[in-house]
């Protein structure tokens, strides 16, 4: 595969007027007792069990606590189906244990350096040949692209976050909740807004929206200081909506939020007997807290998790945790921002000692010059900002549009006019009940006695070199999509991988299709939403190494 890095899309940086958004509660994560990379192998069960998993955790939500989360799963093969490559399918119980320890303590090193651009593109580009069946999407959302640190808000973005905002109408808009874990529960995350120990460096542009935001009362504090009953260190987004009343609930009748600040996976990562497995719980969980909260007129604003390079096993998942949040913020048509993303230049990722939170400036981390824009809490901060700001034009100012909508998605999801995976990370939002077609039934090259009479989606993926790579689906309760390689021939006989989960492995260079399929169970296909991720593995990642034929 011939690798490229793509533009990167209109930039705060450039354009004041286009800055960055709305942003994120932040993560809570425990240092990893679980998954290891030697655990994910070829078909380890799918962890639908894990649904009743438990979190728990002390009372005291100090950052400076030690915490310990639990999460119990039988894993089980299901079916009669061929598991990824190979045709192991391995029964297990695992518990997980994890646990998190962070403190404030600031941690500081050599000299500082930073770019001042908000421009960042961590994208590959994979060529693909167009044919005369492929169609060129002319509606349809608004596509989230990976490479770029915020997802665009177009004309129809914004009158979607304006809609939900509207049928609320008594939140205030300068008041926003925080949910999350150890990195929303820290005052290195956005309390020192609230302070006088801010230099905006560059960045004086934000003022505005930072007084307006100061101005806002959430029951007495500032949105920026709040302690909000919403984040908890170790916990995960499944936490956030258990219990009467579940956090979320309680924080929402405290300061009656016009949107919530979320991020979760860090933690929730770590519920399963792998990485792999804890996915579709966290799937299923975030799904629950972002429709809940749209249907209460409380926009959600997603953002993806850090890097961490305390366990191998995790960093190695890290691309694909952050690839289901921007499918899922997709999905919804909600703010997204690739905090990962926005890390990747500085210094050790901007990781504290622990390899697994952020590191802050000694002069405090509302500190936006470019010495302090080279830690991570203050890089982190500065987008939360630049967030806020974009949140500000849309809902106060009603500014029409800030984005230019990206090119729709090509192809019809057909046999004959498949989806095309232009760019990796890939993600893509799909629907079984009306999505693609319903023309195969079986898989005889990988799976023939397995019933796949529900709906399909094809994607084309055109390789130039061999390449690891990750395929995963995501779905929800009583939803069964199955994901499946077939080589050039397009055929249902050229199918060489298939999994429930996911197809993992090193792919030849070449032409090749996925097939999302859908499940029939005794007849009955189930049939429902789901979100796909492509994307390569990293560099010696033991889920990849096996070769398709």
């Amino acid at each position: 595969m011939r690798l490229r890095p793509l533009p990167f899309a209109r930039s705060a940086a450039v354009a004041p007027s286009l800055l960055l958004w709305l942003s994120v509660g932040l993560l809570g994560c425990g240092v990893e007792a679980g998954p290891s990379g030697g655990d994910a192998q070829w078909g380890l069960p799918d962890g639908r069990a894990l649904d009743t998993s438990t979190d728990t955790a002390p009372d005291t939500g100090t950052v400076s606590d030690t915490d310990t989360g639990t999460g119990t799963g039988t894993g089980r093969a299901e079916r009669d189906e061929q598991c990824d490559i190979s045709s192991r399918c391995e029964l297990g119980t695992d518990t997980v244990s994890d646990t998190d320890t962070e403190t404030d303590t600031v941690s500081v090193s050599g000299t500082d350096t930073v770019s001042d651009t908000d421009t960042v593109s961590d994208t590959d580009t994979v060529s693909d040949t167009p044919n005369s069946a492929d169609s060129a999407a002319t509606t349809g959302p608004t596509r989230y692209p990976s490479g770029q640190l915020h997802s665009p808000i177009t004309a129809s973005v914004a009158d979607g976050l304006r809609e939900i905002a509207a049928t609320n109408t008594t939140a205030p808009a300068d008041v926003f909740a925080k949910v999350g874990a150890s990195m929303t529960v820290t005052s290195k995350a956005l309390h020192c807004f609230a302070g006088k120990k801010v230099d905006l460096g560059p960045y004086k542009m934000l003022q505005d929206t930072l007084d307006f935001f100061v101005a806002g009362d959430a029951a007495g504090s500032t949105p920026f200081n709040r302690k909000t009953l919403a984040a908890k260190v170790g916990k995960t987004a499944k936490w956030a909506m258990s219990g009467s009343p579940s956090p979320m609930k309680a924080e929402i009748a405290a300061i009656d939020p016009s949107a919530a600040l979320i991020q979760y996976g860090s933690n929730d990562m770590q519920m399963g007997t792998t990485h792999l497995t804890a996915m579709n719980p966290y799937y299923g969980s975030m799904m629950a807290l972002i429709g809940n909260l749209v249907g209460q007129g409380i926009v959600p604003i997603l953002v993806g998790i850090p890097h961490r390079t305390d366990l191998k096993s995790g960093s190695r998942w890290v691309a694909t945790y952050n690839a289901l949040v921007r499918g899922l913020a997709q999905r919804w048509q909600l703010p997204y921002i690739d905090l990962n993303l926005g890390l990747s230049k500085l210094p050790g990722w901007g990781l504290s000692g622990d390899k697994l939170h952020l590191n802050s400036y000694s002069g405090g981390a509302c500190k936006l010059t470019k010495a302090g824009l080279a830690k991570g809490n203050n890089m982190r901060n500065l987008l939360l900002l630049q967030a806020l700001d974009r949140w500000r034009q849309v809902l106060v100012l009603k500014t029409p549009d800030l984005d230019e909508p990206p090119p729709l998605l090509a192809g019809k999801g057909t046999s004959a006019a498949p989806h095309v995976i232009e760019q990796l990370p890939f993600v893509d939002h799909g629907d079984s009940k009306s999505h693609g077609e319903d023309l195969v039934d079986v898989y005889p090259g990988c799976a023939p006695k397995t019933d796949e009479s529900g709906r399909e989606r094809w994607y084309r993926l055109q390789l130039d070199a061999p390449m690891a790579l990750r395929a995963v689906v995501a779905d929800g309760a009583g939803v069964d999509v199955d994901i499946h390689l077939l080589d050039k021939s397009a055929t249902p006989q050229g199918c060489v991988a298939r999994g429930h989960r996911a197809v993992q492995a090193t792919v030849p260079a070449g032409t090749w299709y996925l097939v999302v399929d859908t499940f029939a169970s005794n007849g009955k296909p189930q049939a429902g939403e789901y979100v796909l991720m492509v994307l390569g593995c990293e560099k010696g990642d033991p889920d990849c190494k096996k070769t398709v034929p």
